[in-house]
């Protein structure tokens, strides 16, 4: 089946209401939206579909940053899609020295 067969649109995640502020983590490297969108992504790893990875990674973003700032920092995803669900899936690549991932 071609791509095209599966669906057509945009959708747009971002990491933050326009009146928020996108925040980095305390704990670990990079901001905290885009650390629990790797991790929803790979939740069920290529069976996971865009929407349940957005799903869980809005929850875990607002826990975490009203933890440890004090504030609201919602993800908005926003989408003309019609199709099927979306799953990114891709067959793993080797990574580059230095990049292993954390466990």
């Amino acid at each position: 089946m071609c791509i095209r067969d599966r669906g057509t649109g945009q959708l747009v995640i971002s990491s933050s209401q326009p009146s928020q502020v996108s925040w980095e983590s305390k704990h670990y490297q990079n901001s905290v939206f885009t650390r629990c969108l790797i991790e929803s992504l790979k939740s069920k790893g290529d069976a996971t579909t865009l929407g349940e990875a957005f799903s869980n990674m809005k929850d875990k973003v607002q826990q975490e940053v009203l933890t440890e700032r004090g504030v609201l920092q919602t993800p908005v995803l926003k989408s003309r899609w019609k199709g099927n669900d979306l799953r990114l899936a891709a067959p793993p690549v080797t990574p580059r020295p230095g990049l292993a991932e954390n466990p």
